[in-house]
């Protein structure tokens, strides 16, 4: 299979050609012709390529090693409450403020299911983010920040279980708002609300994949001003790939306050 296949053999270059029988006749050069069309089309996606991702886009990457999935099963926390919360701690750490989140979840259990939102910026997040960054470097709080942490993990797990099931509001809302346009019916309020649009303006855009075949990946902001951020977890080590645009975002900046909450984070799991 693929997986199989990617696996035992992650890269691939034309000196592997030279293992290749060039008798085979499963083997056949296809050449392509286009017209002025294609061709206009294809130098525009060029262009537009250059734009969004050399001139516009910048990234960074964090890999934390003092502390991974192992640690977080230690203390009965899920490992992906934790990197929410990391992610959360940073932004607000930056900005002193919460901002809407998109966490994608797999709704696979359900026959053509692809995903639903996990809105993973809670009150019980929000109100640890506060109480650390308003502390400063004391540490003298740590055994009730803890205590924040474990109650923030249940809150996520919950969020974790009704989105996997189909339990989210995201999706059923989007599919009203479209079968109302469809059907040529007005949108309901709901959807000219300004809150709607503040709640689906995602500055912090996050995705997960961690398996030992897929080193590292990313991908762009879904919002001028917002992040992008990609992340995996490991036994022993925590790891995420982030993008920003550079008129809106500086990228550096993010990935350091990060490693500054990551920092705390681990400070707090080791408190008695």
């Amino acid at each position: 299979n693929m997986k199989h296949d990617i696996a035992k053999k992650p890269r691939f270059h034309p000196e592997d050609c030279l293992e290749t029988p060039t008798s085979s006749s499963s083997i056949e050069k296809l050449d392509f012709k286009l017209d002025d069309a294609a061709k206009n089309t294809i130098a525009q996606a060029a262009k537009d390529f250059q734009h969004w991702t050399q001139d516009r886009l910048m990234l960074d990457h964090l890999i934390f090693n003092d502390f991974g999935k192992d640690l977080c099963k230690s203390e009965k926390i899920s490992p992906d409450a934790i990197m929410q919360l990391a992610f959360q701690l940073a932004q607000f750490k930056l900005e002193k403020r919460a901002v809407a989140t998109y966490e994608s979840c797999s709704t696979s259990a359900f026959r053509h299911g692809r995903t639903e939102t996990v809105r993973s910026c809670t009150n019980e997040t929000t109100a640890l983010c506060k109480a650390i960054v308003d502390s400063g470097s004391s540490k003298s709080n740590d055994a009730e920040y803890k205590k924040l942490i474990v109650a923030g993990s249940n809150a996520h797990n919950v969020l974790i279980k009704e989105a996997a099931m189909g339990q989210g509001f995201d999706r059923h809302l989007f599919a009203l708002r479209n079968l109302a346009e469809k059907n040529g019916e007005t949108v309901p309020e709901i959807f000219t609300d300004p809150a709607y649009a503040k709640i689906n303006h995602n500055i912090l855009s996050t995705s997960t994949l961690s398996t030992p075949e897929i080193q590292v990946g990313g991908f762009g902001p879904v919002v001028p001003d917002g992040y992008g951020i990609a992340y995996m977890i490991q036994d022993h080590r925590l790891g995420s790939v982030i993008t920003s645009y550079k008129e809106h975002r500086d990228v550096t900046d993010y990935v350091q306050q990060l490693k500054s909450a990551f920092d705390d984070i681990h400070r707090i799991l080791r408190s008695k």
